[in-house]
């Protein structure tokens, strides 16, 4: 393992923090043009007891494949930068490198 200043390793974790803004602005423009779309369609009716009207979602279109791997992307870079934070954190402490797995960020 190689020794990294304090900023080297700070710039890696920004990095993933810098990807995953890149992708939320890639999602924004996507889910704006999915949404300009129209991609549900409402319907209505009227309650035969009260006469107020229901309205539900009679249709709605997928959300288009890019749209959900940029939002994992998105999910998985920031997951990774407080990953790599809680590691860099850790190694500031205490312990040592050799039980670092115990303290990565949390998941399921």
């Amino acid at each position: 393992m190689t020794l990294m200043e304090a900023d080297q390793r700070l710039a890696r974790i920004r990095l993933k923090v810098e990807r995953a803004k890149q992708h939320i602005g890639d999602l924004n423009t996507g889910l704006k043009a999915f949404l300009g779309s129209n991609p549900y369609i409402v319907g209505a009716q009227r309650d035969p007891q009260t006469r107020r009207p229901i309205y539900y979602l009679a249709a709605v279109r997928e959300v288009p494949t890019p749209i959900s791997l940029l939002a994992g992307d998105i999910i998985q870079n920031l997951r990774s930068a407080l990953d790599h934070l809680a590691f860099q954190l850790y190694m500031l402490g205490p312990g040592g490198w050799w039980c670092w797995l115990a303290n990565l960020f949390p998941h399921c």
